[in-house]
């Protein structure tokens, strides 16, 4: 079901009130969540909440940018959520209207890194729910015994097996970001309320392009399998090496058991990658929390911050909690994949939610493209990268 649909829904239950205005509300308007997670036993939390509080949720299902498409184009007809269990960088949207969270609604046990990551301009504008979000270096134990540590060790691997070693999504630009770390490439320098340089003219992003587009001519990855084919090729045994979030990791050990390992991005020339780092929080747009559901949303909000479904994330989801207790109840566990996924975390960079982000994406991949398709030379590539954000820029201020 779409978000309009929930128009037709909200008609209907409005044209009932006219019989029993009390009984209809109570029986036909739950609260509306949508969830970009891509985790389908995380809808089982949500099912506790509607039976433990007797609040009933309507929940929907959608990708990233499926949202975020229907939430810039909503008009004044279309109905939008009460809740979106997100990432962060949605309260970056513009014109969406999100309700700041009350600092008394905040629990104190949840970390301040994670609160850090949902706020904007100061305010707070979502409950950390889902902390982590990125990248780790999967490999197969009965493929490799030592992974890789550097990008020339899988270059040599692929000269020698005559073949594909590693896969990930290697036309989406958030697979991109940690080349551009170990290469000191990043377009931008951003202060706590707004991007204060946007510079893609640099000699260092020259680098970062020619480079990634290498491993892609060299026969090291193959850009046409990109996310869903590479975790097909991984889980097949077909790749020794994944690339990809650690929102994969519960499914992954689930398929391969004690076969999966878990390693840090591998460095280029002795410069370590850093992901993005974000969290998954819980978003109340057009000012929801003031609205007629404020007391149902406030329980919601109560629910996913206490410890007993914190705690829950990690044994049943294997999700890391942003709660201060089960999040040190996962770090004393004596796993060497934990370990490595924290310690990667703990070095990731936040992903900025500033507005200038959505253009900072949008010229990475015209760049990225026009470079690997070979219409543009690496300078020409940079120069026209500088030129598109500056104008862009313009246009938002």
């Amino acid at each position: 079901m779409t978000l309009f649909a929930w128009q037709c829904r909200l008609i209907c239950a409005l044209s009932l009130l006219i019989l029993s205005p009390t009984k209809i509300l109570a029986e036909t308007d739950p609260i509306k969540f949508v969830s970009t997670l891509s985790n389908n036993e995380f809808k089982l939390l949500l099912d506790d909440f509607a039976s433990t509080t007797g609040i009933p949720l309507e929940t929907i299902q959608l990708d990233n940018n499926k949202l975020k498409g229907q939430l810039q184009l909503v008009d004044e007809e279309m109905t939008i959520p009460d809740a979106m269990l997100v990432p962060a960088d949605f309260i970056g949207l513009s014109d969406i209207h999100y309700s700041e969270i009350p600092g008394s609604w905040i629990s104190g046990d949840i970390k301040e890194k994670d609160i850090q990551t949902a706020s904007l301009n100061g305010k707070v504008l979502g409950i950390p729910v889902i902390s982590g979000n990125h990248l780790v270096l999967y490999y197969n134990k009965t493929k490799t015994t030592r992974p890789a540590q550097s990008w020339q060790e899988i270059v040599n691997s692929t000269k020698l097996k005559k073949g594909y070693q590693i896969g990930w999504s290697f036309n989406e630009m958030y697979w991109f970001i940690p080349f551009l770390t170990a290469f000191n490439a990043l377009p931008y320098q951003v202060n706590s309320t707004e991007m204060q340089t946007v510079d893609f003219n640099t000699p260092q992003m020259q680098q970062a392009l020619t480079f990634y587009w290498q491993l892609n001519s060299l026969g090291v990855v193959d850009d046409k399998c990109i996310y869903t084919c590479a975790q097909k090729r991984f889980r097949t045994g077909d790749l020794n090496y994944l690339i990809d979030g650690f929102w994969s990791y519960h499914s992954l050990k689930q398929q391969l058991g004690d076969s999966l390992g878990v390693a840090p991005l591998p460095t280029i020339d002795g410069q370590p990658m850093h992901s993005y780092f974000s969290v998954y929080l819980i978003a109340f747009p057009e000012q929801a929390l003031s609205g007629p559901k404020q007391a149902e949303l406030k329980r919601l909000i109560d629910y996913f911050q206490s410890y007993q479904v914190q705690s829950r994330l990690w044994n049943e989801f294997g999700l890391i909690p942003t709660h201060k207790k089960a999040f040190q109840a996962l770090a004393s566990m004596q796993s060497a994949n934990v370990r490595v996924i924290l310690n990667q975390m703990a070095s990731s960079i936040p992903m900025p939610n500033n507005p200038e982000m959505a253009i900072i994406w949008e010229v990475l991949f015209k760049g990225f493209s026009r470079y690997g398709s070979g219409v543009m030379d690496a300078q020409r590539t940079v120069s026209y990268m500088q030129h598109i954000a500056e104008r862009s820029l313009l246009h938002l201020k």
